[in-house]
């Protein structure tokens, strides 16, 4: 009876080892060279139903369907993304050339008023701390020149990376958008092919892993958009109240920001009050720091409830996964890992796999 408990344990924890080591091989090196025929997946599915539509309805021919709901498609895709960028390269160009300005205008007063302040501090605390921070003042003040050089060299080398990358993205893209369209034209006989090389069984545990992957997908998009747009009501509401000039888009890019893990509201919303406290601004200071609390409090409160209602997984063991993915895999480990934490435990539940019980 031993011997059978142990054939099964380490039966189960070679499996485990396996399926970390493939998930791992799969975020590490494989994620990217697979990565266009997944998004031209998820775009096919989007499409195909307009596709059926257009065929059923007028009576085209699929491969003409296909290929009117893929151009489309890539061309609402293709304007959405030119004008997002458009309004990136005038934002960032008109935020370069106002950059000296607003150091002359605003950083470096800000940096004498907390100068001035810190003055006066060795009356109330250690003397030696106050000089010592007033030393870093003074440091940060005679290097304005450096870090705007510094700013530009990386401007340079990412405009650089940009640029040597540019081929090879535009040969993804290329093969997404191809890929799209047979995926979209040719679905039932993809389909019929894979279906026959699985038996029922075996495919039944494959099409409950789509659905898993699907469902946890979407609840994960769904969640978070929701929390967006609650957080994006309260700093309107919040902006508006002080009369912060372009309310919604200061909202919208602090909503953007609370998404980020770890970054949050706070990561904008403190600094600001400090400015604001340090120019004497004091009630709106007071306005920012509130605004920041009922956001923090809010979404505390409706995250779990939101995320792990849909989702399943503790916060702790989501906390864990985003650490863990965040060390050996980066960005993409950081919302990844999660979400196949979550897509595991989904499977486990629905007794798809047995690892845990």
């Amino acid at each position: 009876m031993n011997t059978e408990k142990q054939k099964k344990f380490l039966i189960n924890a070679a499996y485990a080892a396996v399926l970390l080591f493939l998930t791992y091989f799969m975020f590490k090196y494989a994620i990217s060279f697979v990565m266009p025929f997944i998004i031209a997946y998820v775009f096919a599915a989007a499409i195909r139903r307009p596709a059926v539509f257009l065929t059923e309805k007028f009576r085209m021919k699929r491969s003409v369907a296909s290929i009117i709901c893929t151009v489309v498609f890539f061309i609402i895709i293709g304007g959405a993304l030119t004008l997002l960028c458009v309004g990136i390269y005038s934002y960032l160009k008109n935020a370069a050339s106002n950059l000296p300005e607003f150091f002359s205008s605003t950083v470096t007063p800000t940096l004498d008023k907390l100068s001035d302040f810190l003055t006066e501090l060795p009356e109330k605390f250690d003397p030696q701390l106050a000089t010592a921070i007033q030393t870093l003042i003074d440091t940060v003040e005679s290097n304005i020149g450096t870090i705007l050089s510094s700013l530009s060299s990386f401007a340079v080398g990412f405009a650089s990376s940009f640029i040597s990358a540019l081929p090879s993205f535009v040969v993804k893209v290329i093969f997404c958008v191809i890929s799209t369209y047979y995926f979209t034209a040719d679905y039932k006989i993809l389909y019929g092919f894979i279906r026959r090389q699985f038996s029922d069984e075996t495919y039944g545990k494959i099409d409950a892993v789509r659905v898993a992957v699907r469902d946890i997908l979407f609840s994960y998009i769904k969640s978070y958009a929701t929390i967006m747009s609650i957080t994006f009501v309260e700093l309107l509401i919040a902006t508006l109240i002080m009369r912060v000039d372009n309310a919604p888009a200061v909202s919208l890019a602090i909503a953007v920001f609370d998404i980020l893990p770890v970054v949050g509201t706070g990561t904008i919303l403190i600094p600001w009050a400090v400015i604001e406290i340090l120019w004497g601004k004091y009630a709106y200071a007071v306005g920012l720091i509130v605004t920041y609390v009922i956001v923090f409090i809010v979404r505390q409160i409706i995250e779990p409830k939101i995320v792990g209602h849909h989702v399943g997984l503790h916060p702790l063991v989501t906390i864990f996964c985003m650490f863990f993915g965040s060390m050996l895999f980066g960005a993409v480990g950081l919302f990844g890992v999660p979400i196949f934490a979550a897509i595991i435990v989904e499977l486990n539940q629905k007794g798809i796999i047995h690892i845990f019980k």
